[in-house]
């Protein structure tokens, strides 16, 4: 299990992922990692919570702003996962799931990437908080390569290792 935030957090990142907080800076409210395999990224960020109805698409579509894909996006699949007692949530946590694509241009160049976006949107009511966990996995661009069908059933089991172990960190 890799500790998140001091060990507040945990959450079974795999092994090929290095921190990337050892080769470059990483704002304090986000834990990044980045895979030795490919191109593909986790991310672990706090945010203040949304009153959105909808937070799942509405983190989405901020994460797409933010890369500058603007409308250039699409939603492949949602759902919603009930959080397991192993994840020592307080009441009330919910648990939205998005997996979508994002098309931008990549570190300041005019090509444009393709990306696949899974993203879990942690809502934790009592601590006015939303965890988000993604993972960003380009898209082979010679093989148009698509996440197999698996994708999103695997990201919801790695979403399902999460734990928190000090609500301190949100006080």
């Amino acid at each position: 299990m890799g500790e998140l935030f001091g060990g507040a957090i945990k959450l079974a990142i795999p092994p090929h992922f290095a921190d990337a907080s050892q080769f470059r800076q990483v704002p304090d409210n986000q834990e990044v990692f980045v895979s030795s395999i490919d191109n593909s990224s986790v991310i672990v960020e706090l945010l203040e919570a949304v009153d959105d109805t909808d937070r799942s698409l509405f983190h989405f579509n901020e994460l797409a702003d933010s890369n500058d894909a603007g409308n250039s996006t699409a939603i492949i699949a949602r759902s919603t996962l009930q959080p397991v007692p192993s994840m020592n949530l307080q009441p009330k946590c919910t648990i939205d799931v998005i997996h979508g694509v994002q098309h931008a241009a990549k570190f300041n160049t005019s090509d444009i990437t393709s990306v696949h976006v899974l993203l879990a949107v942690v809502h934790l009511p009592q601590v006015n908080t939303d965890l988000l966990i993604s993972i960003n996995k380009p898209i082979d661009n010679e093989t148009k390569e698509v996440a197999n069908a698996t994708a999103f059933a695997e990201f919801a089991q790695f979403v399902g290792t999460l734990r928190v172990d000090d609500w301190g960190l949100f006080a």
